[in-house]
């Protein structure tokens, strides 16, 4: 998942509202995370924050 970094200061309320149990930070703006609601992923209001739907080759910095 990626949420740019200028949505820093919320990104852990994000991600909490998303349903996030565990999270692994892949760079400056990447996060891995496991959650066991993935549709609060894309249902939730925080959602504007994120973009989710990567693919998989362009999910690490380049």
């Amino acid at each position: 998942m990626r949420i740019p970094e200028i949505f820093e200061p919320v990104a852990q309320e994000v991600l909490r509202r998303m349903g996030a149990e565990s999270t692994t930070r892949l760079g400056p703006d990447y996060y891995l995370i496991k959650t066991a609601t993935p549709e609060a992923i894309t249902d939730s209001e925080v959602a504007k924050f994120a973009s989710w739907n990567l693919p998989a080759d362009h999910t690490w910095p380049c």
